[in-house]
């Protein structure tokens, strides 16, 4: 998670790999503090590697771009670009720089106004313009590291629709603490701070935490405004929560002896 909180807008993008998977879901969530009268995004590229003797090229669903071609995309249809180096494919070895392999990325086409891109011959920009109502903005990455251009484009175009509708209802929310079971640790806390009742601190520490987590979760729950800064503090305070808890018990334990 990357959480920024500015003068325009609480922003918050969140990455989640899946385990065994081979690509990077991302999030980017806004809640404006002003209206928003425009939404840019931009994403940066080095395909197969930091070279400058390179021949560059996008593909898109529709069209393959080479280097030094400016594009604007049709964004109903081309909502996915992979960004190869037809020379630094994977493997190929330089004398200098070896081949890595391309990279992708797909995205939601319903939130995008406009998006567009030159062919860099270093580096490769790719500018998408969202529409101002957007406050859930999602992507899918790929690093094709050690797969040919080929083996890669067969890939995403095997793949891409059912990303994409994967992608449009991906359960961002972080499960272990929109389902940590607040009543059930409130009890089990209870139990020890009862074998330890001259620790006063810790059991007004405990209290303390208790009614601030019963406040973030319900917030993190409905989704509505407040609820990034609230999932950050809630995840704090449950790892201090956490953290304590071993410590409590032994003490506890050695009170019962």
């Amino acid at each position: 998670d990357f959480v920024f909180d500015t003068s325009q807008a609480v922003v918050r993008v969140r990455f989640v790999a899946k385990a065994g998977g081979n690509c990077l879901y991302a999030q980017a969530l806004l809640e404006p503090k002003a209206r928003v009268k425009s939404l840019r995004l931009a994403v940066r590229c080095y395909p197969s590697g930091y070279v400058s003797d390179a021949d560059r090229h996008v593909l898109t669903p529709t069209r393959d771009l080479e280097q030094g071609r400016r594009a604007e995309l049709d964004v109903a249809k081309e909502w996915w670009t992979l960004y190869y180096d037809s020379i630094y494919d994977a493997g190929y070895v330089g004398s200098t720089r070896s081949g890595v392999g391309p990279c992708a990325m797909l995205w939601v086409p319903g939130q995008t106004e406009k998006a567009g891109f030159t062919v860099g011959g270093y580096g490769i920009e790719t500018v998408l313009d969202l529409k101002p109502t957007v406050r859930d903005v999602r992507f899918v990455f790929f690093d094709y590291a050690g797969k040919k251009n080929e083996a890669a484009k067969a890939d995403l175009r095997g793949r891409a629709q059912t990303l994409l509708k994967e992608l449009t209802t991906f359960a961002f929310t972080d499960p272990s603490l929109a389902n940590w079971p607040l009543p059930q640790k409130q009890a089990e806390i209870r139990q020890v701070l009862a074998s330890v009742p001259e620790d006063k601190e810790t059991a007004a520490q405990y209290e303390r935490w208790g009614r601030e987590l019963a406040a973030q979760l319900k917030l993190v729950r409905s989704g509505s405004a407040g609820a990034i800064m609230a999932e950050a503090n809630a995840a704090k305070t449950i790892g201090q929560w956490e953290r304590g808890l071993p410590a409590l018990k032994l003490k506890a334990l050695l009170n019962k002896i």
